[in-house]
């Protein structure tokens, strides 16, 4: 099917246009002059996102030449409440990408006692995060207890290239991410750990929207921003995990179940509107002490 006013659109669907979920980490801090490093392989699903680029779709298509003065009924004819609806899926996919494989590589250090701090290298973002132990003892790391730590991280997206789909083309992506987190749990002298934790996330998003109208008859292609539309600014992130590991000796497995809800306010043609995505990621770790 063609386009009468023909508009080509893009939809950003990149692994990387997203807030990390997982922590690959216990509630424990790691003791001074001691290294910790895991590896996580997780996978990465945000159907509203999805949902919300083929609504899209479906809203593009009602449009036939004929209700754009044209009797031919295989031409489409975009108004401007389907190219919202086509800035929201971007947005969308900003936040969150409907699915994606999403593993790491994370190194951390304890720094001080009851301080560690470490670099993640994930998919397509780099992350660096300090941790503070706030319950628990962070020099005995064999007896049971229960444990806590709060910490803050500062993650930055490597990649932000988006697959074309259809509609709006997504250039100059970015994403700069700055959060804070808590986990509490429970360890079994050193054979196995559980946690749970909570996070929130403030980003700024960059990027911008663009009409590519294709070459034609008339004359060659061209491209122009779409008017008084802005999908920069700050998003927002709210999320938990669960973990459990078990091991032992310096070597331990485990699993990681996170998800969370991403929410930003954006202009599209005029209109100010909030944008919305929820996140789940389950993911197997593997940890190591030094």
């Amino acid at each position: 099917m063609s386009l009468r006013s023909p508009i080509l659109f893009a939809v950003a669907l990149s692994a990387g246009c997203a807030a990390p979920l997982g922590m690959a980490r216990p509630a424990t801090v790691i003791e001074p002059g001691h290294v910790r490093a895991s590896v996580d392989f997780g996978l990465r699903s945000a159907q509203d996102a999805s949902d919300m680029q083929e609504a899209a779709r479906r809203q593009l298509y009602q449009h036939t030449g004929a209700e754009c003065g044209d009797g031919d009924d295989t031409q489409v004819c975009p108004d401007d409440a389907a190219r919202r609806a086509f800035v929201e899926g971007a947005a969308a996919g900003l936040l969150s990408s409907p699915q994606t494989g999403d593993s790491g590589l994370a190194v951390r250090y304890g720094v001080a006692p009851g301080v560690d701090a470490g670099v993640r290298l994930g998919t397509s973002a780099v992350r660096g995060e300090v941790a503070l132990q706030v319950f628990g003892d962070p020099l005995n790391s064999v007896d049971s207890g229960f444990t806590a730590l709060i910490g803050a991280g500062l993650s930055h997206q490597l990649s932000l290239g988006g697959q074309p789909v259809e509609f709006v083309e997504l250039g100059d992506p970015g994403r700069d991410d700055l959060d804070l987190f808590a986990l509490a749990g429970y360890r079994y002298y050193r054979k196995a750990y559980v946690s749970v934790g909570a996070r929130y996330m403030g980003s700024y998003l960059r990027g911008t929207l663009t009409e590519v109208v294709p070459a034609s008859e008339v004359g060659p292609s061209t491209d122009r921003r779409l008017p008084d539309t802005d999908i920069s600014g700050l998003a927002h992130h709210v999320g938990v995990v669960v973990s459990a590991y078990a091991g032992m000796g310096a070597v331990y497995f485990g699993v990681e179940v996170a998800g969370g809800v991403d929410f930003t306010q954006i202009r599209a043609l005029g209109e100010d509107r909030w944008v919305s995505a929820s996140s789940f990621r389950p993911a197997i770790v593997a940890l190591l002490e030094i």
